[in-house]
This record gives C-alpha cells, structure tokens and sequence, in this order.
C-alpha cells in the first residue's frame, strides 16, 4: 500500500518527535531512563495496537483483491453461461428453454431447507433465494431438463447479485462432477468427510485457476464462501452396473458442513443412494424434483419458437395440427413424447425447417419405440442442415453419422455414460497399433542421429566388431538408449498435460523441480564416473558423469516442472492445444540441455546436434505424449474412412450443433438415449457407402 505526500509528512514528523524525545531522556541520564521505563508500557502497547491496525489493512485489503477478482469471474461466468444455455437450446440471441416445473419432495429423514412445495423454471432464482440455507438437490429423469435448470439458476444468480459482500453476493459456479476423480481411489479407500471436504474444496479452487483466478485469490474465494457450486451430473461419478462409492462420497463431503450448495442428479440414482445401508443424501437440503411439461406448455413454448409471420401471436402453419393435438391433451404417444424436454428438443430441431413439413401427421401414429428411434434418426440431418463449420464448411450427413458411430463404440468408459476422451483417440483404431508404431518411429528418431554423427565416424576409425571395452560400452550404452526410449513411448498409459506458468506458485513449483532434479543428476552422473572412469579412465569418466548427470537433471527437471494436468476446457480443440502446445515447449526444453552437455563430452559442434536430435525424442519418452498417437489414429482413421480428417474440429463443430457436450476434459453425447442409438447401428449401414463429399 502506498503512502500519500501527507501521510510522509506525518511520518516524518513522528520520527523528529521520537528522535528529540530520546535526546531529551539521554541528557537527563538517570532521571531519563526512570522515565522511559515509565513510558515504555504505553509506547508498547501503542505498538502493538498499530501493527494490529496493520494486520487488519492488510486483512481487508486482502479480501478486497479476493472480492475484486470474484467480481471478474462473475463476468466472465456470466458470458459462458449465456453460450451454454444457447448450446443446449440449439439457439442463438436470447434463448429461452421450456418452463419445466419441479415439486419438492419429502425426505423426512433428513431436514430439508424450506421453500415452497412448487416452483419452475422461469422461477428458479427467486425460488432458490428464499430457501435458508441454500442447499438445494435438482432430481429428473433422463431428459427431464436437470442441466438446463442449473444454467439457468446459474444466469438468475448472475443476473441479481448485489456488488456488496454478503450471503447473496457469492458467484454460482457450475462444475461438470464427473471430471473430479480425487475424492476416493479405485480400490474405494474410506478417508474422513474431512479429508472428503478438504479435497473438494481443493478441486474447487483448481476449476477457478482454470477459469482465470491465481492460486491465491482461488483458494481465498473458496475459504471466504464466495463461492456457490453448483455441481451437475452426480449419477454420471459411477457406472450404472457398480456401486455409487464416488457419488456417496460427495454426498459425505456436502455433509461434512452446512455450506451452500446445488446438486443435479438423476431420481434413479439418487434413490440408489438412499437405499445403500449408510443411506447417503444430502442433509438439511431441499430436493425438488422435475416434472414433465404440461402440453399448455409445450405449446406456448413452440409458438414462442415458431410464430407465423403473418399473426405472431399464432403458431407457424406446420406446427398447427400438432398445436391442436396439444389442446385436446389426448393421451398419445406423440404428446407424451413433447412433453419429455429431450424428445421435444429432437422434435423442435427436426422439424424447424417448414420443407420437412409437419410432425403430427409424420409421427403421430408411431409407437413410442418407433418415434423415439425416428426423431433420433433426424437429429444428425438437422445438425447438418443446420450448423456450418468455423470457415463455413458443411459436413455431409452420412459421414457426420459415420464418424459418430465410430466414437461411440470405441469411447472408454468413465462414469455412468461413455467420455469420448480426444487424447484416447487411438482405441478406434485399435489400441495397440498407434502405441508400436510411435514406440518404433521414436525409437528411430534416437538411432538415426547416433548412427550418422556418432557411430558412423566412430565404427570407421576402429572397426566392427568393436574389440576394446570401450567400444563396447558405447554400444551397449546406445542399444539401452534406444529400447528404453522405444518402450516408454509406447506406455500404455500416456500422460496428459499443459503449460501453466501464470501463477507465483507455479513458477516456484518448476524452479525447485528443477533444483531437485539437477542434484539427483549429479548423483547419477557419480555413478556414471565410477562405471565409466574404470574403462575411459577417471578425468575422462569425471567429464563424462558430471556433464551427463546435470544434463539428464535439467532436461528432466524441465520435462517434470512444466506438466500440469488438465482440468478445464472451454472447446474440444482446446485438449488438444494445450497438448501440443505443451510438447512441443518440453521438446525444445530438453533438447537444449541434452544437446550441450552431448557437446561438451564429445565435440561442441556434433554433439550438440546430436542432443538437438536426440531432445524432441527423449522428451517425449520422459512425459510419454498421447499426441502423436493421437496423429497416428488421425491418418489410420481417414484410411479406413472411420474418423474425420480433422477429429478436434469436427467435434468443435459437433459440440456446436448439439451433438455433444463437455464434461470436464471429456466430451459426452448430448445425451445417454443418442449415444445407445449411435452404438445399435448397423455397422454395414454405416461404413458401407464412401461418403459423396466428407467436406466441403
């Protein structure tokens, strides 16, 4: 904090006052210091009461900068929100979802937190500020609008938030559940609620540095409660077929305090969890659970969508026959259907187009299996129809379906539906393939810079066979080299990684990775001198181990400092930029290092282009990348015509449309019921015609 001119002129005065008082006392010898033992209570105290004024500045400044950067991220939340809504909605401009209601329920185990017995949609702030504590759980079926009621509470807490600080001014955050896999470990270990609680705040302020905030102001914002999770997708913690132990350890960790908090989950599940023997349910909560639409709903929501041009206050003419069906409200599978929000989401968006004229007299008289299977089989058509690519592209419907099938069947299983993990991409090729063939080409990349400025002139000048030790120890050193760096490139499980160097505790983070790294080098290259000066001798073997350890520590400590997994992203493309990008800056980060200390032992101009070639390689081997596997299955995928030619653009595209949404760093089908429909394709229907045109 700085000092204004005044206050350096009432700073400059007290320390003349304090100077000429402590001559004063000096001059009087005894007498004085009589006197500042008499003085030196209050002096005492007088400092003590200002350093507690300038601990309780610094605590108030402190909480100004947390509430100043919690004010941006309510902007910036405010944004995203408005897109996702949109996205969900297949709209532009100011979309507005089906008002769904929702009837609370009665829990009389647990302690509920008020609010009134009914609410909907178009009412959900107002509802949600009127309950006590502000622990609210949303349970629907399938389809039943849980994901569009949590954005939309979300926008109306946005909406209202007063600027001053306070229960009501904290900022609702919605977070993806499924993406928090930290709470307990695969053999479903049991931690205290405590340590449940600790670690879900943790998560909690890692999503807010994603989003923008610093560590410090992230972690600030969680302990100071300005924040509200709103937490989407419980059921989807747990396959449906295993016990929800992920789920009921979140349940246990919300219980853990009387926090705000909103919850979406499935009714099924969540009935799950209240009959396991711990009966795990959100304590002192309200839970509503959502109805479906009333058919005076639907059809006040498809005029609103569809007006006539001529009497907007009329619905469009080929919605009119389904408008009267709506009125009569006679039981069918039709109107049941329209009163499901997904199954009115696949019907509004088949039928926008007047071409493809009107719905009731197309689905009317289909049997409920039928007419779900027919309104999915529209949904990739309109997408298409609908939605153009970033440069203005258009996809081709049967390839749009092609691809998708594709994904569906190869995504790995996460949670309770599949996570169509961009950086696993190489299990629709076959999981193995990309794993031998980057193994092989990386172990190439190593051999071909030994073999042309190391072996070659060295195999010249004594011969092959090698007949001295030496000789001998740089073949066996070089075949090490290379199947180690083969084998660790084709790890079955790569790792996932960005670049984030924004934050002071970052930047610490990587120096003392590197510190440590360097001096576990440095023991190493000690080894590498007692091996190696037994056969080159000691001052060459010393040269030889010191240059090598504090190489081999630096390029490591680079590799291992600059990786941080991702938690967050906005757009499926964004995985894998932040991949690439992450590759690419370790690349040259080790390169540098292994290239001059492969200078410094043989000569500088050849060993360092040895270790230049060498760097991208053995980076690679140290952080093994999914990315060039990922590349792999790219070009295997457009051989046999299962993948797009571009797969993290067309599911930008993909998630754009509709089709998908985010979970996390995962990317899921819109929904459950699309994603079964994909799988139970025809596989001979769908890669039997090569497509007219992937993309033009």
């Amino acid at each position: 904090m700085r000092l204004s001119g005044r206050s350096w002129w009432v700073a400059g005065g007290v320390l003349l006052a304090v100077a000429g008082g402590t001559w004063r006392l000096w001059v009087e010898g005894t007498r004085g210091a009589e006197i500042a033992n008499v003085l030196a209570l209050p002096v005492s105290l007088l400092g003590l009461a200002i350093a507690a004024i300038g601990l309780w500045a610094a605590l108030v400044s402190r909480r100004d900068q947390v509430g100043a950067a919690v004010a941006d991220l309510a902007e910036e939340l405010s944004r995203e929100e408005a897109a996702a809504l949109a996205q969900l909605l297949g709209e532009t401009g100011d979309p507005q979802p089906a008002n769904v209601g929702f009837d609370r329920l009665a829990l009389v185990r647990w302690r509920n937190d008020g609010g009134d017995r009914q609410g909907n949609l178009a009412q959900i702030g107002a509802y949600y500020g009127r309950l006590d504590r502000g622990r609210l759980v949303v349970l629907g079926r399938p389809g039943s609008g849980k994901t569009v009621l949590a954005v939309h509470l979300v926008l109306d807490l946005l909406r209202t938030r007063p600027t001053a600080p306070g229960p009501k001014a904290r900022v609702p955050v919605r977070l993806s559940l499924p993406a928090f896999d930290s709470l307990l470990g695969d053999d479903g270990e049991q931690v205290s609620d405590r340590i449940l609680k600790q670690r879900l705040d943790d998560w909690l302020a890692a999503q807010l540095v994603q989003r923008g905030l610093s560590r410090s102001n992230a972690e600030g914002a969680v302990k100071q409660g300005w924040i509200l999770p709103v937490l989407d997708g419980l059921d989807e913690m747990d396959p449906d077929d295993t016990p929800p132990l992920r789920a009921a350890a979140v349940i246990r960790a919300l219980n853990a305090t009387a926090d705000p908090v909103v919850l979406t989950c499935r009714r099924e599940r969540y009935d799950q969890l209240l009959g396991t023997a711990s009966a795990q349910a959100v304590q002192d909560a309200t839970t509503v659970m959502l109805e479906p639409l009333s058919p005076a709903t639907v059809r006040e929501y498809l005029t609103y969508l569809f007006p006539d041009p001529t009497h907007p206050t009329r619905i469009a003419a080929h919605w009119r026959a389904t408008a009267r069906a709506l009125d009569r409200a006679t039981p069918s599978p039709f109107i049941t259907a329209l009163c499901s929000p997904w199954q009115l989401y696949l019907c509004r968006t088949a039928f926008a187009d007047p071409s493809q004229g009107d719905p009731h007299t197309q689905l009317a008289e289909l049997a409920p299996d039928e007419l779900n299977t027919e309104l999915l089989r529209r949904l990739i058509p309109a997408a298409v129809a609908n939605h153009t690519g970033p440069r203005g592209e258009r996809h081709d419907a049967d390839s749009v379906k092609r691809w998708l099938i594709t994904l569906a069947r190869t995504s790995p299983q996460s949670g309770s539906s599949s996570d169509i993990l961009l950086h696993q991409l190489g299990t629709a090729v076959g999981s193995r393939a990309p794993r031998y063939i980057i193994g092989l080409a990386l172990a190439v990349l190593v051999t071909l810079p030994l073999l042309l400025l190391i072996g070659l002139p060295y195999l010249e000048a004594v011969g092959f066979p090698p007949d001295t030790p030496q000789a001998w120890y740089g073949l066996f050193s070089s075949v090490l080299l290379v199947g180690g760096v083969g084998l660790r490139a084709s790890a079955s499980a790569p790792s996932l990684n960005r670049i984030d160097l924004s934050t002071r505790r970052r930047r610490r983070d990587l120096v003392s990775q590197v510190a440590f790294w360097i001096v576990g080098g440095l023991v190493v290259g000690l080894m590498i001198w007692l091996a190696f000066g037994l056969a080159f001798g000691p001052r060459f073997g010393f040269k030889f181990g010191l240059t090598v350890g504090i190489g081999a520590g630096l390029a490591v400590g680079l590799a291992v400092g600059l990786a941080l997994r991702p938690s967050y992203i906005r757009a499926p493309s964004d995985l894998a930029r932040q991949g690439i990008t992450h590759d690419t800056v370790v690349t040259v980060a080790v390169g540098l290092p292994t290239g001059l200390a492969a200078g410094l032992v043989i000569d500088l101009a050849t060993g360092f282009a040895a270790g230049l070639a060498l760097g991208p390689a053995i980076g690679l081997a140290l952080r093994p990348s999914p990315w060039p596997r990922y590349f792999v299955a790219v070009l295997l995928g457009r051989i046999n015509r299962t993948l797009p030619p571009r797969p993290a653009r067309f599911l930008d595209w993909a998630y754009t449309a509709g089709l998908v949404r985010l979970s996390g760093i995962g990317i899921q089908f819109r929904h459950r019921e699309f994603e079964t429909w994909l799988v139970n394709q025809s596989t001979d229907d769908a890669l039997s015609a090569r497509p007219r045109t992937p993309c033009t």
